[in-house]
């Protein structure tokens, strides 16, 4: 089942790389206005994908998503960070993708940690 969390979270990064470079690519075609946001997409994702490649991908999975989730939950309550202008559909997908990830890092930290013995 570990193997399935793995793929699953590498597919969620591959993504998220994906969805980065085209809104970046995007942005800087049209005058590069709010090119930070896909930036940072963009970096997260790959970092994800080096975190498959060199092991931790569980725990990153774990603290990004719930990085993430957090800064949903705090824009959807009407807090957002200044410098990085964001509005309610990013909010949702900030919720959304950081949920699943946390919860997919949890999953794959839970079935790495060693059973208790009695």
């Amino acid at each position: 089942m570990l193997g399935a969390v793995r793929y699953a979270l590498l597919v969620v990064f591959a993504l998220l790389v994906l969805q980065g470079a085209t809104s970046l690519a995007a942005r800087l075609a049209a005058g590069g206005e709010d090119a930070l946001h896909p930036a940072l997409h963009l970096a997260s994702g790959l970092v994800g994908l080096f975190a498959g490649w060199r092991g931790g991908l569980g725990r990153y999975a774990l603290g990004f998503g719930a990085g993430y989730a957090l800064l949903g939950v705090a824009g959807l309550l009407g807090f957002s960070p200044a410098w990085l202008p964001l509005g309610p559909v990013d909010h949702a997908f900030h919720l959304t993708l950081g949920s699943v990830l946390a919860a997919l890092g949890a999953w794959s930290s839970k079935a790495r940690a060693p059973a208790a013995s009695a």
